[in-house]
């Protein structure tokens, strides 16, 4: 005891030395549970963000699928047929005997009917008709063997200036996650952009929402969505024999038949 008491009052250094490594460990001890704190903090922070960007493009494909899962296309054509005849002489009252000789058809493409659960977008997903009208003006005429030999058929597609300027195919939108039509919404905060492709040889619609810049390595976060068409176009769209100033082709519809995460999300 009285060692101890002795080193006590030692004017050596050594007991400062002791007190200022005892001051070290414990200033080490709280560092670290400081950094854990600010760790688990950020954690958490970038783990609600993430789930807010995650509502924002959910949100946002859903509106956009939302209209498009079930809505429909047909194809509108107008038919004429003109039989032609020949006068070949005159009957015993001297009336002229005329001979049929040949049918014209002429079959005109109209401007396609796209109906769809209106939700605030019809403005933006309508110009879907334009390119649904060319997937139609691309296979405008009967079916190979149904032409009657030796008849005229002619095919008048519709070439509106907005249907010239559809390809590739693909409709951007911008919609606002947070517009008060649908308060559901609100709070997300951001905008997201969402493009609408349009297979041309199926008729598939595919759907990406994007959020963030676009830069060399594409968006920071995307979800993607796919709806088939139901039949397909090939199938549909077709003309028929049956004449009059406003046919219509079958109906196409779409169904929503998987959503994922993109690439880049």
């Amino acid at each position: 005891m009285e060692a101890l008491r002795a080193k006590l009052k030692s004017r050596d250094g050594a007991s400062l030395l002791l007190a200022l490594l005892f001051l070290l460990v414990c200033m080490m001890v709280a560092a670290s549970v400081l950094m854990a704190a600010v760790s688990n903090a950020g954690r958490a922070r970038s783990g609600r963000e993430e789930h807010q960007k995650y509502l924002a493009l959910s949100s946002a494909l859903q509106l956009v699928c939302g209209e498009l899962d079930g809505a429909s296309y047909c194809g509108r054509y107008g038919y004429e047929i003109d039989p032609q005849y020949e006068e070949v002489g005159l009957d015993p009252d001297g009336n002229p005997i005329k001979e049929f000789k040949y049918n014209i058809h002429t079959y005109t493409q109209r401007e396609g009917s796209f109906t769809f659960s209106g939700d605030g977008l019809e403005k933006e997903i309508l110009p879907l008709v334009n390119d649904l009208d060319r997937i139609f003006a691309d296979q405008f005429k009967l079916e190979d063997g149904t032409e009657v030999p030796g008849d005229l058929y002619y095919y008048t597609k519709r070439e509106d200036t907005a249907m010239q300027l559809v390809s590739p195919f693909t409709l951007a939108l911008t919609p606002d996650v947070g517009q008060t039509a649908h308060p559901e919404r609100t709070g997300l905060g951001e905008e997201v952009t969402v493009t609408v492709e349009l297979e041309k040889t199926s008729g598939i619609l595919r759907v990406t929402a994007a959020l963030g810049s676009k830069g060399a390595d594409g968006y920071v976060y995307t979800m993607e969505a796919e709806l088939e068409p139901n039949p397909a176009p090939k199938t549909a769209l077709k003309l028929d024999t049956t004449a009059g100033a406003d046919r219509e082709t079958g109906k196409i519809t779409w169904t929503l038949v998987s959503v994922t995460k993109g690439a880049g999300g």
